[in-house]
C-alpha cells in the first residue's frame, strides 16, 4: 500500500489491524497510534507494551500474548473454530 496515494484516494485497510508499540519508545511518547492507523484503516486495535523500540525483544511475553488475543477475536468473530 502506497500510504499517501491510497488515502488521498480514500482506499483503506479493511481488515483488523493490531499495533503494538513500546510505552516508552518515542511513538510512544509522542504519538496516539491507534489515531494515526484509524487515517488508514478501519478496524484497528491497539496496545502499548511494557518496552522501548524493540517490541518482540523487548516485550517477549507480552509481544504473542496481545497477537493471539488479537487472531482469537478475529476467529470469534467470523464463527472459524
Amino acid at each position: 500500500m502506497h500510504d499517501e496515494e491510497d488515502a488521498a484516494a480514500g482506499r483503506r485497510l479493511t481488515q483488523p489491524l493490531l499495533a503494538l508499540w513500546g510505552e516508552h519508545s518515542f511513538v510512544g511518547r509522542h504519538y496516539d497510534v491507534p489515531a494515526v492507523w484509524s487515517a488508514y484503516a478501519d478496524d484497528v486495535t491497539g496496545a502499548a507494551l511494557p518496552c522501548d523500540h524493540y517490541v518482540p525483544e523487548e516485550a517477549p511475553e507480552e509481544t504473542p500474548e496481545e497477537t493471539l488475543g488479537h487472531l482469537r477475536s478475529f476467529l470469534t468473530a467470523h464463527n472459524t473454530p
